[in-house]
């Protein structure tokens, strides 16, 4: 059943800069009434980030229509810590290919998602592998479980949130993510109704950090972007 516990849904966005760098961006779904106590929240997330104080950020809100939110169940999830980093890469892509990925497909994807940082979104590469020149971001997400009171990010909701709006898209058959957190060293790859959190994909302190989603051919793009930008999700 598509219900949600929003009497006025609202949207409420956070994105903060540094000298013209993006450091941090989150968003909430709450009620109208709870705006303030997630923008506040919001704020003292991007002055608290682990690459410095803002010295820029945008909080806004916007109604949303009730009837226009879908629900999702939160997708499976399973754990995989690895002793090294090869070791966990090796993982992701064992998944991958597990899950009916091609091996170059899954290789493009891994190799892109350890050498690219900066993206503003998700690259979008199709099932042979190949970089559909195409950038997606997804917003309008949340989960009934997320907090107002604790500003601190729970990145394990927050990315099992994403993966299950990105997996419920036209199209995808996998995703890929690395924070760009230095200090957070999971990863993920969510295909096949399961998220897989993959620990260390990365070395600590490493700035790498980008979103993969790879696509079935023929995949409308325009539409799988409109999906995941404009349409509003709750996780449950």
């Amino acid at each position: 059943m598509n219900t949600h516990p929003f009497r006025a849904p609202t949207s409420v966005t956070m994105r903060a800069s540094r000298e013209g760098r993006h450091i941090s961006g989150a968003e909430r779904i709450v009620d109208a009434r709870d705006v303030p106590a997630a923008s506040a929240l919001l704020a003292t997330r991007a002055a608290r980030h682990p690459l410095g104080p803002p010295d820029e950020m945008h909080i806004a809100a916007h109604a949303l229509r009730p009837e226009d939110i879908r629900v999702l169940p939160e997708l499976k999830q399973e754990s995989h810590e690895l002793p090294s980093v090869a070791d966990a890469r090796h993982t992701l892509a064992r998944i991958l290919r597990s899950a009916g990925i091609s091996e170059r497909a899954a290789d493009r994807a891994l190799h892109t998602l350890c050498t690219i940082t900066g993206v503003p979104g998700a690259q979008v590469l199709d099932e042979d592998g190949r970089d559909t020149g195409v950038v997606v971001r997804a917003r309008r997400l949340d989960h009934v479980g997320s907090s107002l009171s604790d500003p601190q990010k729970n990145h394990f909701l927050e990315a099992l949130t994403l993966a299950t709006k990105v997996a419920s898209a036209p199209g995808v058959l996998a995703e890929l993510c690395i924070s760009d957190d230095p200090s957070y060293l999971r990863g993920y790859v969510a295909c096949a109704g399961t998220y897989h959190r993959v620990s260390p994909l990365k070395e600590e302190g490493e700035p790498v950090g980008t979103r993969i989603i790879l696509v079935r051919r023929g995949t409308d793009l325009e539409a799988l972007g409109h999906y995941l930008r404009d349409i509003p999700v709750i996780v449950r």
